[in-house]
């Protein structure tokens, strides 16, 4: 299975903090959490795929739509 994978990388370490804030909220709110991964200090790394099944779901696709509409 290959997740879908979501790569940023910011100014500074608050910068992409708030940017894992953001996920958070949104994870909260549809009830489903990527794999966050902090790199160095300013580079995130998102995973995301449905853990229970390990495939790609309508879930999974509407998560990284929303993710990718944050503004930052």
């Amino acid at each position: 299975m290959n997740p879908i994978i979501l790569k940023y990388k910011f100014d500074n370490f608050k910068t992409a903090l708030d940017f894992v804030n953001k996920v958070w909220i949104i994870s909260e709110e549809i009830n489903h959490h990527p794999n966050i991964i902090l790199k160095n200090y300013n580079e995130i790394e998102l995973e995301i795929f449905t853990h229970t099944s390990n495939t790609i779901t309508e879930k999974d696709l509407e998560l990284k739509e929303k993710i990718c509409d944050l503004e930052w």
